[in-house]
């Protein structure tokens, strides 16, 4: 409905008591959380099957009692199995009783994979899962902009509630999660200066993405309203 009326007035359309309701659901300070994923052809390691999904990077921003924000991240060695280490940080870094802001259901998907492939983890993992509030679900039912020319994917979102954005990922020699993938799957062959310089610009490509997490909770747009 909202697309509907956003589509014949041509102009934006936003739910404003819906997504202030939604907004005000979120438990402060909250956490923002962005995973990157491999998908090899070939298990890497003993006792997976081939086409298995493992998360090799996570960036995580935390909101402090002060209102500042704190960052953390995780990129894995791909020489190793980094699984159960990266899994153990981010549990770690995730203590809190805070909301957990994701894009989507990735991260979710992401996370109930784990618990199966780390059973002892199982009541951790299931309470960081039980704090995620997926930021796409609050928007698809509250705002839309012409803009978004029928899309809710980050790329297109992005630009038009962060107009400051627009070209970001253009200047990105990382600019997407296929690529972020690749590159990663080279560091296994790649030499210790290549490493580096990958692991640079992969950790710019996922807080790039994880801006719009932090942002989307203070829209201030101009906009038509509605309901």
């Amino acid at each position: 409905m909202i697309v509907k009326q956003s589509v014949i007035t041509n102009s934006p359309q936003i739910k404003e008591q819906q997504l202030q309701e939604m907004f005000n659901k979120i438990v402060r300070p909250c956490f923002y959380l962005d995973f990157e994923a491999i998908q090899p052809v070939f298990p890497w390691f003993e006792g997976i099957r081939v086409y298995t999904i493992m998360v090799f990077q996570y960036s995580l921003h935390l909101e402090t009692p002060e209102g500042t924000l704190e960052h953390r991240e995780y990129l894995a060695d791909p020489t190793t199995d980094w699984r159960e280490d990266l899994l153990k940080h981010l549990l770690d870094d995730l203590e809190g009783e805070g909301s957990i802001l994701v894009y989507h259901h990735y991260e979710k998907d992401r996370l109930t994979e784990l618990q199966k492939a780390f059973p002892a983890y199982r009541d951790r993992i299931q309470r960081v899962i039980d704090r995620l509030v997926d930021v796409l679900l609050i928007l698809n039912s509250t705002v839309y902009y012409p803009d978004f020319r029928g899309s809710y994917s980050i790329k297109k979102v992005l630009p038009v509630l962060v107009p400051a954005y627009k070209t970001a990922y253009k200047d990105l020699k990382i600019n997407n999660g296929l690529l972020a993938s690749v590159k990663f799957q080279m560091m296994r062959e790649a030499d210790l200066e290549e490493v580096s310089h990958k692991h640079h610009h992969l950790l710019h490509f996922v807080l790039l993405v994880l801006v719009f997490a932090i942002l989307v909770p203070r829209p201030r747009p101009s906009r038509a309203m509605v309901g």
